[in-house]
């Protein structure tokens, strides 16, 4: 069995993170050049307009992105604070 401290698991963890970071980014950077807007604005947009099936699909997939990154962003906060535990 191998043992780790944390110290030693923080580079990697650091990187796991960062990389998801930037993938959830380039995905809402992605719908925000499609759009031309912001979440909001796009979540606005939606909400007061027509159904447009293609557009509501988008707005699923970005929403879900918006909160991905929330999430990866409260891991690296705790990451980098070394409040997380070893199992």
């Amino acid at each position: 069995m191998l043992l780790y401290t944390k110290s030693q698991l923080k580079p990697f963890l650091f990187l796991d993170i960062l990389s998801e970071i930037h993938k959830t980014k380039e995905r809402i950077t992605f719908f925000k050049n499609r759009y031309k807007q912001n979440f909001i604005e796009f979540s606005n947009h939606i909400k007061n307009n027509t159904e447009n099936f293609e557009k509501y699909d988008d707005y699923i997939e970005w929403k879900a992105y918006e909160k991905n990154l929330k999430f990866l962003m409260q891991n690296y906060q705790d990451l980098k604070d070394e409040n997380f535990k070893v199992a």
